[in-house]
């Protein structure tokens, strides 16, 4: 999708996808995966910044792993 209505999720769909994150499986079951919301203004424009890939969406998933050593 490339370009995003100018509204803001509702947080009952928000919160179904964040918890699908959570449940995922994951090789080894270790859920090294963190996700961010991103949705205030000065926030959007810093990845905005960076990357053309927002398309002017009204809210960011960032998803990072956290790299685990053993």
């Amino acid at each position: 999708m490339r370009k995003y209505p100018d509204r803001e999720i509702e947080s009952e769909k928000l919160d179904k996808i964040l918890k699908a994150s959570q449940v995922s499986p994951t090789a080894n079951n270790s859920q090294p995966q963190r996700v961010f919301v991103i949705r205030s203004k000065q926030s959007l424009e810093k990845i905005r910044s960076f990357t053309p890939y927002c398309f002017n969406a009204p809210i960011v998933l960032m998803v990072c792993y956290e790299e685990i050593k053993t």
